[in-house]
C-alpha cells in the first residue's frame, strides 16, 4: 500500500463572534460538501506561515495577518482506494486587513460567517471544532 504524508494549514478567522468558513468542493472525495476553514497544503520549500497567507487568499480573497499558531496540531489517518494517508494539520488564527469575501478556487463551493457558538451543528470536517474550542480557551 502506498502512503502519502500530506502537511496543511488552516486560517480561523474571527470576526464579531462570527468565523469564516469554506464548504469544498471536491466531488467524489470524503470531504466533499464539508465545512471547515480556509487552508490548504504547504507546498515545497514554502513556510507554513507564507503557505497560510496564500492560501486564505486562493480560496477567499482576503488579505490577512497571522495573529498566532493555536496550540492544537492535528493528525488524521485514513485508507482511500490503495493509499494510506496521513495529514498533519497547523492551525492558524489570522486577521483580515484587507479585500472583500468571495470565491476564488474551484475547491471552494460557498464561504460564509458563521456564528461561532453554532459551528458545532454544521457538518464540517474533522477537527473544526476542536479547534474552535482551543481558540475560546486562549
Amino acid at each position: 500500500m502506498e502512503k502519502k504524508q500530506i502537511i496543511v494549514v488552516a486560517g480561523v478567522l474571527v470576526k464579531k463572534g462570527k468565523v469564516l468558513l469554506i464548504q469544498r468542493n471536491y466531488p467524489g472525495e470524503a470531504f466533499h460538501g464539508k465545512w471547515e476553514f480556509p487552508g490548504g497544503k504547504i507546498d515545497f520549500g514554502e513556510s507554513p506561515e507564507v503557505s497560510m497567507l496564500r492560501e486564505i487568499k486562493e480560496e477567499t480573497g482576503l488579505n490577512c495577518k497571522i495573529k498566532r499558531l493555536i496550540p492544537l496540531i492535528q493528525s488524521f489517518r485514513w485508507t482511500s482506494g490503495d493509499i494510506d494517508h496521513h495529514l498533519v494539520l497547523i492551525p492558524y488564527e489570522c486577521k483580515i486587513i484587507s479585500g472583500e469575501i468571495s470565491k476564488h478556487d474551484h475547491g471552494v463551493n460557498d464561504i460564509k460567517l458563521v456564528d461561532i457558538d453554532k459551528v458545532r451543528n454544521m457538518d464540517t470536517i474533522a477537527g473544526t471544532n476542536e479547534i474552535i474550542e482551543k481558540l475560546k480557551d486562549l
